[in-house]
């Protein structure tokens, strides 16, 4: 209230305040784990937040690079650790968030519990994987499997009973969609 030289007071007036010390908490879509190649990471928070991360391991606080979309993880061995926080228009910041991202690129490898060679008639040719949760895919005409072209494995192949050679190419993909070299 206010008050002049006469003594005549004003209206009083009457104002709330309140201190917004509490940072934007940052979301990312992708937890910490192993992931196939390719990885894009979407990170969220309030409305108006700003948000800065790192690759390397630095703050993001202090050397961040602003978040704009996706983030593509480096298809790379080792593991990166995606760091970020975010800020909001009072310049508060909330806690950082931190994921380690591994990267599998490498295919499952196949076997053959036969070699190459000569055998007598109803051979029977079983293949495995030392991974789990594989897909393993084989020809009988010598080209190359793929999990369009080629026939699912679902147990011991019976190798044709014909004079000409037979050639049983097979290839295993993992869960990642990685693909390992074809066993001939």
């Amino acid at each position: 209230i206010a008050k002049d030289t006469f003594g005549n007071l004003g209206d009083p007036i009457e104002k709330v305040y309140t201190i917004d010390s509490t940072g934007p908490q940052v979301i990312a879509d992708k937890d910490t784990g192993t992931y196939g190649p390719n990885l894009q990471v979407e990170l969220t928070s309030e409305t108006g937040a700003i948000i800065n991360y790192t690759l390397n391991g630095d703050d993001p606080a202090t050397d961040g690079i602003e978040y704009t979309g996706p983030i593509s993880i480096p298809n790379v061995p080792t593991p990166t650790t995606l760091k970020a926080v975010a800020n909001d228009t009072f310049g508060n910041f909330g806690q950082p968030i931190e994921r380690t991202y591994t990267i599998d690129s490498t295919g499952p490898e196949v076997t053959a519990d036969k070699d190459t060679g000569t055998y007598g008639p109803n051979l029977q040719v079983t293949l495995s994987s030392p991974e789990a949760n594989v897909g393993i895919f084989y020809t009988l005409d010598g080209s190359d499997p793929t999990t369009s072209s080629g026939i699912e494995y679902t147990g011991p192949i019976s190798i044709p009973n014909v004079p000409t050679p037979t050639t049983l190419k097979a290839v295993a993909n993992d869960t990642f969609g990685n693909f390992g070299q074809p066993v001939q």
